[in-house]
């Protein structure tokens, strides 16, 4: 709607127009709607009485929704929200008008093929390649959430390391030899589960098509069903982990890495999946809330000695709560010095917040922008280890990232996006009766109901997306201006916060526990004086909710709004926490993993976080920008708490 709502006179005007177009459309190509015979004049009374209780209700909802924050003002720097894009908003409300289901390309073709456009667009932008005729060819989808997308890595990524051992069972229970690959003489049912299990992602799909052209040329198209019967029959998807395990017993259970950033859903994908949380391991971060590397490479070092495959490692481009951004370069660099040593990984990148930032670093030829190019583009974005996690991307094997966060589009829209679309074989229900798999590739990618674990997909959402990436392409000349935008604010927020702590020096201390990676920036504010870490936390949450809507007050709008996260103490080292702490002015003692004394020990420090995604936020009125406005108003209500918790310390004393 933009600053100020200067473009709602255009959405207005767009929304009716296209309402009047549907109703128009469904006149013309429904002639036989004709209007209903004249009804009984109680039942018109009916109506009118439903219609009205439906009005009642409705306008009950408007009032209620406006007690929510409003994300899409510039006034929010709350977690993840903004204005939303107009192309995006009117595609899915119109085409919601006409309700489609992407559940198959035979049901609603048009709204399907937007939805595997709309992959293609994000995967261009992650630097894949999406040309049928180069291999491998990426692909992409739209999910509900992120979370949706990231069960799908999982998904495939068990796909993809089980699968060589039930090509294996199928070949020995067969007597079938077959080799490997077509340049080696190695048989399939000589290879070790150990060797099975630690193909790469090219490789299983290879061996995949290669068995099936070892067989085509040596017997008929039914020995070669029959064959494939047998391995869908040995796949865990059928047996099962229990039987498949006990089947391959030297094989073991693998292992997942995360980061102890990540989202909590990881232990419920393990639990879905039937592996177990016991499998998830994290990964040590740093003060920077980054993967420490070090922490990795023991963990694989550990296992490639005893033998435990590893079924994924997980990088973050943008934690949600920090927008810190993983060494996924060094990731890529220890995934292919392993894979020499014969462990491999499935690598996925949970790019759910920071994603879109790509578009800044393509040029509309699709092409990847220099180092030096960004540079001046810039005061301090991006970092070199940032600038090599973004150009590291198209060497994951997936990626997670969710339009409707710097896609700003509407909430509920997520994307998966596969390094290699011939994935889409493993996941397939109809595996064994469309073995001439690869000459039908694009239609049976339109089958999404096939190898996907989402059904009924609201069409609307891929339509919103795809038709505002083909408006705003993704790139630094189009999507990537918007972006920029936040990017300069968060650099000028790292600045202008600087005056408020100088100012309020003799009140408390603010400390910026990192520097921004993207665009989120986290406060610590301690009152001076103060020592006790649960005494700080309760100040802060005080402070936030100055910045927050609170349906108790008589006005419960502010003028501005912040988020409140924390920093654990379980993913800060001793010496980080000591460093923070320092600065703060908190005993170390009172900031612990196992908390004794709640009354003067936490876990955790609390601090205001600040997402700079809305692009008007240097907008100038009366030579102040919306970030001015919000750092005088975060000065006032520290004030303001300050004021408060004299008053009672005096007359807390007072009464004794």
């Amino acid at each position: 709607m933009g600053n100020y709502d200067k473009n709602d006179d255009l959405f207005e005007t767009l929304l009716v127009g296209l309402m009047e177009d549907h109703i128009a459309w469904r006149q013309i190509n429904y002639p036989q709607n004709t209007p209903a015979p004249q009804k009984e004049k109680s039942l018109n009374i009916e109506f009118a009485q439903a219609v009205d209780h439906m009005k009642r209700h409705i306008s009950q909802l408007i009032s209620e929704l406006k007690v929510s924050s409003s994300t899409n003002l510039p006034g929010y720097f709350g977690h993840m929200g903004s204005d939303l894009l107009l192309p995006g908003l009117i595609a899915q409300l119109l085409t919601t008008l006409y309700n489609p289901n992407n559940v198959t390309g035979n049901v609603k073709p048009i709204t399907v093929d937007m939805e595997l456009q709309a992959g293609r667009q994000i995967a261009r932008m992650l630097g894949y390649n999406t040309d049928p005729a180069i291999h491998p060819c990426a692909w992409g989808h739209i999910t509900s959430t992120g979370n949706s997308a990231n069960y799908d890595s999982l998904w495939n990524a068990r796909a993809i390391s089980c699968y060589p051992l039930a090509l294996k069972a199928a070949a020995k229970k067969l007597h079938i030899d077959l080799k490997i690959s077509p340049y080696s003489n190695k048989k399939i049912a000589e290879s070790s589960s150990w060797q099975c299990q630690n193909f790469s992602v090219d490789e299983v799909l290879d061996l995949h098509e290669f068995c099936y052209q070892q067989l085509l040329a040596s017997s008929n198209l039914q020995t070669v069903k029959n064959f494939f019967k047998q391995v869908e029959q040995h796949r865990i998807e059928h047996m099962g982990m229990a039987s498949f395990y006990a089947e391959h017993w030297d094989a073991k259970q693998p292992l997942v890495l995360v980061p102890s950033t990540c989202a909590s859903s990881w232990k419920k994908y393990l639990k879905l999946l039937g592996f177990g949380s016991s499998q998830l391991l994290t990964l040590d971060v740093n003060n920077k809330m980054r993967i420490d590397i070090n922490s990795l490479e023991r963990i694989l070092t550990n296992a490639e000695q005893k033998k435990i495959p590893i079924l994924s490692v997980v990088g973050i481009l943008g934690t949600t709560e920090f927008g810190s951004i993983d060494p996924l370069a060094d990731i890529v660099l220890l995934r292919d010095r392993f894979r020499a040593k014969g462990l491999n990984f499935y690598f996925h990148i949970d790019a759910s917040w920071g994603g879109y930032l790509s578009s800044l670093f393509r040029n509309p030829d699709n092409s990847l922008c220099s180092y030096d190019e960004m540079k001046k583009q810039f005061k301090n974005f991006p970092a070199k280890h940032t600038y090599d996690a973004f150009a590291t991307i198209n060497k994951a094997d997936s990626v997670t990232v969710d339009p409707h966060k710097m896609g700003y589009l509407p909430i509920g829209t997520g994307a998966f996006i596969s390094r290699n679309r011939a994935i889409t074989n493993l996941c397939n229900d109809n595996a064994i009766t469309n073995l001439n798999h690869v000459k039908n590739i694009e239609q049976d990618n339109r089958q999404l109901k096939e190898y996907l674990l989402e059904g009924t997909k609201p069409g609307a959402v891929a339509v919103a997306c795809c038709l505002t990436q083909r408006i705003l392409p993704l790139n630094n000349q189009h999507f990537g201006k918007i972006l920029s935008e936040s990017i300069h604010a968060t650099e000028y927020f790292h600045e202008r916060i600087k005056k408020t702590i100088k100012k309020l020096k003799g009140f408390v201390n603010i400390v910026l526990p990192m520097k921004p990676d993207s665009n989120i920036i986290c406060l610590a504010i301690n009152p001076v004086n103060n020592h006790c870490l649960t005494r700080m936390n309760r100040f802060s949450q005080r402070v936030y909710k100055q910045l927050t809507n609170d349906p108790e007050q008589a006005n419960p709008h502010s003028a501005f709004f912040c988020s409140v996260t924390s920093l654990l103490h379980s993913n800060l080292g001793n010496e980080d926490a000591q460093s923070l702490l320092k600065k703060l002015n908190i005993r170390d003692s009172s900031f612990v993993i196992n908390i004794e004394d709640p009354k003067v020990q936490s876990s955790s420090i609390d601090v205001l976080q600040h997402t700079l995604l809305n692009p008007w936020l240097l907008t100038e009125i009366d030579g102040n920008n919306f970030i001015d406005g919000y750092c005088e108003y975060l000065e006032d209500c520290i004030i303001t708490v300050v004021n408060k918790e004299s008053s009672h310390t005096l007359i807390a004393v007072g009464a004794r």
